[in-house]
């Protein structure tokens, strides 16, 4: 004679159920579903990344006969993304032969391309440019209120506003370079 209850649930893999995913599935339903999911795109992922770099090796020999405006042109009338062109070159530029891309996904093969360094330089040039933005902003202004009170006859300022208009002036010719 059988005692176990009908309704346990087992400790092994539990199956999922049929169709897509819905609101009576449990959390662990979900999670399987989520996990095999994942697996069957990064198996697709990986056999993409050779189309990838077949792609880009195939772009990357195409781009030697055009110039800038015109490869974007060609990539546009070829109805490829330049997001995706971009990115398949850097594969085709960064692996010599798909075989090298055994079991990489499309991701992992971009991730592995070369970057450029940002230097500290960088950072700096965006400060300067913050900087000489506001001190552009700071002479339209000054600029502005002169140019009215002189319009409605009034005395445009003292010596000592000119003054600092003209020291913000030579400041933002330095940054420039003049």
């Amino acid at each position: 004679m059988n005692n176990k209850p009908q309704n346990t649930k087992s400790c092994g893999p539990q199956l999922l159920p049929s169709g897509y995913p819905n609101t009576d599935w449990n959390s662990k339903q979900l999670q399987n579903f989520s996990r095999q999911q994942n697996q069957e795109i990064l198996g697709q992922e990986q056999s993409l990344a050779i189309v990838y770099w077949r792609l880009g090796t195939a772009l990357n020999l195409l781009r030697e006969d055009y110039r800038h405006g015109q490869w974007t042109q060609e990539i546009e009338s070829l109805g490829i993304d330049k997001t995706r062109a971009s990115k398949a070159r850097a594969i085709a530029n960064t692996f010599a032969s798909e075989d090298e891309l055994a079991n990489l996904t499309v991701d992992e093969a971009y991730g592995k391309r070369q970057r450029q360094q940002r230097s500290p330089e960088r950072a700096t040039d965006q400060e300067t440019t913050t900087v000489f933005c506001r001190q552009l902003h700071q002479v339209a202004k000054t600029a502005r209120r002169f140019l009215q009170a002189q319009e409605n006859g009034r005395d445009p300022g003292t010596v000592q506003e000119v003054e600092a208009l003209l020291e913000i002036i030579n400041h933002l010719e330095k940054l420039m370079g003049n």
